[in-house]
């Protein structure tokens, strides 16, 4: 949210329980972030390809997309960031920044009620044509 200075996210995750939770934690972390009010769209247990296609038909706004990968002993949740066009993040376009701002202890502190933003659960068909956003 901070490096993209965006007002909406779409989050979505692999099914897995413990990337469903820090799917809910992304959430609730982004509606928080400064004073952007972020609205996060919840879209639970859906593929990359769906989280992309979702990001190209909500016209521009930043995703992530969260797996876990690795056997019960040490599990390990990945998440992948997209910018507003659909593109991975990488050092140059944000990710570098975040790195940055988590080494300096300068994560997004919480912000009072009416700079906070909201989190709406996913509806399949707005990825559908004739769809609502």
């Amino acid at each position: 949210m901070l490096t993209q200075k965006a007002t909406r996210i779409a989050v979505a995750h692999d099914g897995h329980r413990l990337s469903a939770e820090f799917a809910d934690r992304l959430c609730r972390g982004a509606i928080n972030c400064q004073h952007y009010a972020c609205d996060g769209r919840h879209m639970g247990h859906q593929d990359e390809e769906t989280l992309l296609l979702a990001l190209k038909y909500l016209s521009g706004i930043p995703g992530a997309w969260l797996s876990t990968t690795g056997p019960d002993t040490g599990q390990m949740v990945r998440i992948t960031l997209f910018n507003r066009h659909g593109a991975r993040l990488d050092d140059a376009s944000g990710l570098g920044e975040i790195r940055q701002l988590i080494a300096a202890d300068r994560v997004p502190r919480p912000v009072n009620e009416r700079a906070k933003g909201t989190i709406e659960h996913w509806h399949p068909d707005l990825t559908r044509p004739g769809g609502k956003t």
